[in-house]
C-alpha cells in the first residue's frame, strides 16, 4: 500500500526514523521472517515492500551521528542511504536537539559535516539550531541563555546560506522561542532569511500556538517574505487534532499562494513505543474535548496463551503476525528481540499514518453529519481557512483565541525533537 495519494490533500505525517530501524532493515535484507517477511519489507520507503509504503520522512543528522559529528562523514548503509532517491524526499534535522543533550560545539565544523551529510543523503535540511527548549534545561551550555542559542542558531542560518553546493537542497529557516517575546525576537533575526530559503522548520513551544503561527504567516506573506516557501514543516508533533489544523493551514497557504506547499510534522512516537516502551497503536480515542491515541502495553516475557492470535488488525505486518511471531525469545522477562521490535515499530508508523487519515477524512464532513471531531477543531479549521483574505486577521485570531489556542499548551514527547 502506498500512502502517497492519500496524503496529497493534507499536511503529511513524517516518521522520524530512528537508526534502530533504519539499520536493521538493510544489515541482511532477505533473511526470513515469519509470514515470508524478511527485513527490507520492513522499510517502508522501498518501493517493493510486501507490506505499506510513505514516500516522506524525517531523519536526523544526530542520531546518526551518535554524540560524534565525524560520523557523518562515513557511508550511510541504512534504508536512508540506500532508498530510491527519485520516489522519496527526506527532510534532514540538523541534529541540535542532539548535539546540546551531549554537551557537543554548534560550530562551523559541525555546521559543514551536518550540510555535506545531508546534501548527500537528503532532499531538505534545517539549520543548525539551537531549540530554545535547551534555554530552560539544566546540564547544558545554553542553560537561561537565549541570547547566545539566537547568536549560534542565526551563524548556522548565515553559514547555509553561502556553503551549500548542491541547490537542489531545499534549506528551511528554523523559528524556535518557548514564550511570545522569545519567538518574537528569533523571528527579527532569522526574518531575512525565510524570504532567501525555500522553507521553514518550527520548533519551539510556540509552535503549538496556532494563534502565533497565524500572526507569524500573515505578517511574512504581508512582507513578500512568503514567495519562495515550498516547504513548512513542524518538529515534534504528532497531535491528532494539530494535525487537522495544519492540514487547513496547507489549504489555506496553497490557496493564497497558488501553488502547491508541502505541510509536514514529524514525531519518532512509533519507534519509541515499538523499540523502548512496547506499545502498540491500536487506534484512535474519538472524544468531544481532545484526539487522543489508544496504545496497548505488551509484556517483555515471551508468547502466553493468547500469543497464537494474530497481533494487531490496523496494519498489514499486524494481519500476518501473532504474538509469538514477535516475542520469539524464550526468556521470560526478555522475549523481543530486534526483529520483533522492528517489526512493532513498522507496524506503529502505519497505524499513526492511517489514524491521521481517517481523522483528516471525517474532519472533511460537513460538520453536522459528524460529532467525532471536537467542536473548537472544527472552529478553529474555519478561521485558518480564510485568514489570508480577512479583512482583519488580527481581529479574527482573537476573537477564535479559545479554538486556535487549545494545543497551545501540548507538550514535546520525551526524547522527541523541538
Amino acid at each position: 500500500m502506498n500512502f502517497d495519494e492519500l496524503w496529497r490533500d493534507y499536511a503529511t505525517y513524517y516518521p522520524a526514523i530512528q537508526t534502530s530501524t533504519a539499520r536493521y532493515v538493510v544489515t541482511d535484507p532477505a533473511a526470513a521472517l515469519a509470514s515470508g517477511l524478511t527485513p527490507r519489507d520492513l522499510d517502508f520507503l522501498w518501493p517493493e515492500t510486501r507490506l505499506f509504503r510513505l514516500t516522506g520522512a524525517l531523519y536526523s543528522a544526530g542520531v546518526v551521528m551518535e554524540r560524534d559529528p565525524k560520523n557523518l562523514a562515513k557511508p550511510l548503509s541504512d534504508m536512508v542511504g540506500r532508498r530510491e532517491t527519485a520516489g522519496s524526499y527526506i527532510l534532514a534535522d540538523s541534529g541540535g536537539f542532539q548535539l546540546i543533550g551531549a554537551n557537543l560545539p554548534v560550530d562551523d565544523a559541525t555546521r559543514l559535516l551536518v550540510l555535506r551529510w545531508a546534501e548527500k543523503y537528503c532532499d531538505a535540511v534545517l539549520a543548525l539550531d539551537v531549540p530554545s527548549a535547551a534555554v530552560y534545561r539544566q546540564g547544558n551550555h545554553y542553560y537561561k541563555k537565549f541570547a547566545l542559542a539566537l547568536a549560534d542558531s542565526l551563524a548556522s542560518h548565515e553559514f547555509l546560506s553561502q556553503n551549500r553546493i548542491r541547490d537542489t537542497l531545499l534549506r528551511l529557516a528554523v523559528l524556535q522561542g518557548h514564550t511570545p517575546a522569545e519567538a518574537e525576537a528569533w523571528l527579527k533575526k532569522i526574518e531575512r532569511f525565510i524570504g532567501e530559503f525555500e522553507g521553514i522548520a518550527w520548533g519551539g513551544q510556540m509552535r503549538f500556538d496556532m494563534r502565533h503561527v497565524l500572526r507569524v504567516l500573515v505578517r511574512l506573506a504581508r512582507k513578500g517574505l512568503l514567495g519562495r516557501l515550498q516547504h513548512l514543516h513542524f518538529l515534534g508533533t504528532s497531535d491528532i487534532g494539530y494535525a487537522l489544523l495544519l492540514t487547513a493551514l496547507k489549504r489555506a497557504l496553497e490557496e493564497h499562494l497558488g501553488r502547491r506547499i508541502r505541510v509536514t510534522f514529524d514525531t519518532a512516537t512509533p519507534f519509541l513505543y515499538g523499540h523502548v516502551d512496547l506499545k502498540a497503536i491500536v487506534g484512535v480515542n474519538w472524544s468531544p474535548k481532545r484526539l487522543r491515541l489508544h496504545t496497548v502495553q505488551f509484556d517483555k516475557g515471551t508468547m502466553g496463551v493468547a500469543d497464537v492470535v494474530p497481533m494487531l488488525r490496523n496494519s498489514h505486518v499486524g494481519q500476518l503476525l501473532s504474538m509469538a511471531e514477535l516475542r520469539r525469545v524464550p526468556d521470560r522477562f526478555l522475549g523481543w528481540d530486534t526483529a520483533g521490535r522492528v517489526m512493532l515499530c513498522n507496524h506503529n508508523v502505519e497505524a499513526l499514518t492511517q489514524a491521521i487519515i481517517d481523522a483528516n477524512i471525517l474532519a472533511d464532513l460537513p460538520d453536522n453529519t459528524d460529532h467525532l471531531i471536537p467542536d473548537n477543531v472544527r472552529r478553529a479549521r474555519r478561521v485558518i481557512r480564510d485568514i489570508f483574505t480577512h479583512k482583519q486577521p488580527e481581529r479574527e485570531i482573537s476573537f477564535h483565541s479559545d479554538a486556535l489556542g487549545l494545543f497551545a499548551r501540548a507538550q514535546t514527547q520525551t526524547d522527541d525533537l523541538e
